[in-house]
């Protein structure tokens, strides 16, 4: 009967010293993954914040491209500014003919 109470008594005594270590070490772990996911929200953050700025350079280049001002200004670039005298652009018969 000795032996068995023993047995039983020396089981308990390895599962609390196995299981002490694992019930300390918990608050450890919670807070290591606490930090790390702060880290990543931070940097998220920062890459919103990044992300915003060139959004909004984009938003404001567009606008400017779309002025009226914008268009008028390259417009010659491409060929397609006002002249003093018209260009035929077709030749119309002047003949009584028509087709």
């Amino acid at each position: 009967m000795s032996q068995s109470s023993n047995k039983s008594a020396l089981a308990v005594v390895l599962v609390v010293v196995l299981a002490l270590p694992v019930f300390l070490s918990i608050p450890v772990w919670k807070q290591n993954t606490y930090l790390e996911l702060m880290r990543n929200q931070a940097k998220l953050k920062g890459e919103l914040a990044l992300l915003k700025d060139s959004l909004s350079v984009l938003d404001k280049q567009i606008t400017e491209l779309q002025s009226l001002q914008r268009m008028e200004a390259l417009a010659p670039k491409f060929g397609l500014s006002f002249n003093k005298n018209p260009i035929k652009v077709m030749e119309i018969p002047t003949t009584g003919a028509r087709p």
